[in-house]
């Protein structure tokens, strides 16, 4: 489909292409561009809208992200549950990434600056005993490293993404991917009772928030996306506006 086609085969066609695709998808969602508008949207994602985000869509020559705050649900059962309050209020965050790549410690620097006020630490090239040593505390892991197959890579430590998330405490505020592939969801069936992937796994452990991406990552819109996401939120998405939409589309922010 164009989507492949434009996206992931071609992930360098142009801007304009690539609009051209969200614009066919946003025609295709709703009927007469009947989006409601609201300030904030829920979304329980299933076949297709796994790959590429409804946010992503366009509608009148605009993305439904400038026109509201999108969050994704594995399904409507997680809006009731209870999440365990936090003892700390403090920012306590870690970061785990790659030496193999120089954009990494760039981008691990550079959270770091932009958060003086919160504890940060910064560890490279972790496996899995020293990422259970380093949790001590957190209640925000970002992770900078490769992602093949299901697993995410540090510089030669091939660690499997599952073991990874189930070395993380319970009861996170936020987990957060620049990752390539990281929101993969498996999904065998049409409509399956249960998706399986790295954020529904977490999420099931009453992890608050979780960002990921479904495909490859252009790497300095990911630097860009994260640095925003980190330090200045509500205004995430305006610095994306210059990058095509097939280096950053993919993110999808997870959670209530």
């Amino acid at each position: 489909n164009k989507f492949n086609e434009k996206f992931i085969i071609d992930s360098g066609s142009s801007k304009k292409e690539q609009d051209r695709v969200l614009d066919l998808y946003g025609e295709t969602l709703f009927t007469d561009n009947d989006f409601l508008n609201s300030k904030n949207t829920l979304v329980v994602p299933n076949n297709f809208c796994l790959t590429l985000p409804v946010h992503m869509a366009r509608i009148d020559g605009e993305y439904l992200y400038e026109k509201s705050e999108f969050r994704y649900l594995p399904n409507l059962h997680i809006v009731n549950s209870k999440n365990k309050k936090s003892v700390d209020k403090n920012s306590v965050m870690t970061i785990f990434y790659t030496s193999e790549d120089k954009n990494a410690a760039i981008e691990a620097n550079a959270i770091n600056e932009s958060l003086p006020n919160s504890t940060i630490r910064l560890v490279k090239d972790p496996n899995l005993k020293t990422i259970k040593e380093n949790l001590y505390g957190s209640n925000i892991v970002h992770t900078i490293a490769h992602g093949s197959d299901g697993n995410i890579i540090f510089n030669g430590y091939v660690i499997d993404g599952f073991d990874y998330c189930d070395a993380f405490p319970d009861d996170l505020e936020t987990v957060s991917f620049s990752v390539c592939r990281s929101g993969v969801v498996s999904q065998k069936e049409a409509f399956p009772v249960e998706h399986v992937s790295w954020s529904h796994n977490l999420l099931k452990r009453r992890v608050k928030k979780v960002l990921t991406h479904s495909w490859d990552l252009g790497q300095h819109a990911s630097n860009s996306f994260i640095l925003n996401y980190y330090s200045n939120y509500n205004e995430r998405y305006i610095a994306m506006k210059q990058y095509r939409p097939s280096e950053y589309g993919g993110y999808m922010i997870w959670g209530k």
